[in-house]
This record gives structure tokens, sequence and C-alpha cells, in this order.
């Protein structure tokens, strides 16, 4: 198929024919010409030149022979190093107890320890850090470091730390305690009692206070002779006589009911000489019993129906509350 205007797509950046199209046919690549594969191998053989010159630059720099005469002299400058620091340690502990010397040491042994695994962390990691350079000046930076901790240590030690207290400060310190204890005893004797304004306790204000009181005593006391006395028992007896009315005439009604339905049954054969006579004598007793009891009731309730001036008991509690109350 020739290439022509017709099928060019410029948008699709497609300039190839249907038959030579990589994208339509997978066997067949414009790219796998002699002339690409021979730059592609030439790129190849210059990537790999210069991967080997960067190995070996990288060995000339960072890999050293451990048993130089380089290697030995910065290893005593080290011993003298911290030989000198050890010596400034030890007279820094002159002044301090054994218990603060041993938390020393034991902290810088973790320190050490803490530096050490750092240290084999690095080098892991990036062996391009551990150069007798680098660790010269690592070395110095934490020897300038302590020094300047310890001398502001030395500062702080010469201000702030407190000495022992003294027989006489101490005396001083408990005897102004018992005045202070004392003056606190006299003043909660003294406010004990009065509430929280002492200042309220006058005469003025106690004379005030005790005039509130009566005029409430006596305003109280009136409004209980106008509102609730003899309203109590007005209202118990007019309770008990609605209810007497409602029983008698709810036992009217019943016995009016009883003796409308009162022989008939439901088994006509029952009704013989011999149960009526039974019937009859119950009914009897049942009479003399109901009349007992109801005379025993009637004696109570006029008892508890009695006005509160012929009660004498009621008149008596009465009497009772109204002394309590005044």
């Amino acid at each position: 198929m020739i290439l022509t205007v017709n099928n060019f797509v410029s948008f699709q950046k497609k300039p190839f024919c249907q038959a030579h199209n990589p994208k339509l046919n997978t066997y067949t690549s414009v790219y796998e010409t002699p002339v690409n594969i021979h730059v592609k191998k030439q790129s190849e053989a210059v990537s790999e030149i210069k991967y080997r010159e960067e190995g070996e630059r990288f060995k000339s720099v960072f890999h050293w022979d451990m048993k130089s005469k380089e290697h030995q002299q910065h290893s005593k400058v080290e011993k003298l190093i911290s030989q000198k620091g050890f010596e400034e340690s030890e007279t820094w502990y002159s002044d301090i107890n054994s218990e603060t010397v041993q938390v020393e040491k034991s902290q810088k042994t973790i320190s050490n320890n803490t530096e050490q695994s750092e240290q084999q962390t690095r080098k892991g990691s990036f062996p391009a850090t551990i150069t007798p350079a680098y660790q010269a000046a690592r070395k110095a930076g934490s020897l300038a470091s302590n020094v300047e901790y310890k001398r502001g240590h030395e500062e702080r030690v010469s201000q702030y730390t407190s000495v022992v207290d003294t027989k006489d400060i101490l005396h001083a310190k408990a005897g102004g305690q018992l005045v202070s204890d004392v003056k606190y005893t006299e003043q909660h004797e003294g406010q004990r009692g009065k509430g929280s304004f002492p200042a309220m306790i006058t005469p003025g204000y106690q004379m005030a206070k005790r005039a509130n009181e009566l005029a409430s005593d006596i305003k109280y006391h009136q409004r209980y002779e106008r509102e609730m006395k003899g309203k109590a028992s007005q209202t118990a007896v007019t309770d008990v006589t609605s209810a007497k009315q409602n029983a008698d005439q709810l036992g009217q009604d019943y016995t009016e009911e009883y003796e409308e339905y009162r022989g008939k049954g439901s088994f006509p054969a029952m009704i013989t000489p011999a149960f009526l006579n039974a019937k009859k004598a119950n009914e009897i007793v049942s009479d003399i019993k109901y009349k007992k009891d109801l005379s025993k009731m009637k004696g109570a309730a006029h008892y508890h129906s009695l006005a509160s001036e012929d009660n004498l008991t009621l008149k008596q509690v009465q009497n009772v509350n109204k002394l309590l109350s005044e």
C-alpha cells in the first residue's frame, strides 16, 4: 500500500502505511536494522567502560591499606586524645561522691556503645564517610562538645548547687513552723462557728436577724389561725358522715335484692321443710351476729365522728401541737 495524503493521519502521529505499521504487524519493526544494532552494541560497550572506570576510581579513593603508616599515626593521635579526655574527666569527678561518679561512668559507657553501633551502621550504609580525615574531625567535634558541656556544668554547680542545712538553719526552720501552727490555731479558734463571713457577725446584724425570726413566727401563727386551724377536723367529720350514708344505702339495696331472690335457688328439689328450718335458723344466727357487730361499729363511728370540741383525744392532740408550734 502506498502512503498518500488520504491514509496519512498526522494528529495520531502515525506516518506509516498499514503494511509497515508496528502496531498492526508485530513481526515487522523498522528499528531492527543493521545500523541500529551496531549503534546499540557500541552504546553498551561505552557504558561498560564507564562503569569499570568508576569502579576503579572508587577503589582507589575508598579502599586503603589498614597497616599503612598514616593509619598507625592516626591511631596514636586518637589514643593520646582519649587519654587526655579521660584525665580531664577524672579531675572533674574530684569533688563529687562515689554514686555520682558511678552514674556518670555508666552513662559514658552507654554513650560509647551507642557511638560504636552508629559507626558500624554508617560503615554499612556509607563507606565513603569512613576516612581518617572524617574520623579526626568527628573526634575533635566530640571533644569540643564535651569541653563546652563540662564548662557549663561547672558554672551551674557553682551557682545553683544547694549546701547542706546546718543545725542553726534546721532549728530556725522548726521554730518558724511551730509559730505558724500556733498562729493558725488561734485564728481558727477565733473564726470557728462564724461561717464564711465573720465581718457580718455584729450586734446590729444579730438584732436584725432576731427581729426577722420573730416577724416570721408571727406571720406563721397568723396564717395558721386564719387558714388551717379547725379545717382538718371538719373535713374528717364530713367524710365520715358521707361514708356512713353510703354504707347504709348499699346495705339497704343488698337486703332488698336478697329478699327478692331468697328461696328461689337453682335446685327446687332441695326446698324441703327441713331445709327451710335450717335456713331460717342460719339467718337468725347471722342477724344476731350482724346486729352485734353493727352496734360495735356504731359506737366506734360515733366516737370518731364527734366534733373536735367533744372528742377529748383530738382536743388534747391539737393543744399539744399548738404548744409545740408556739
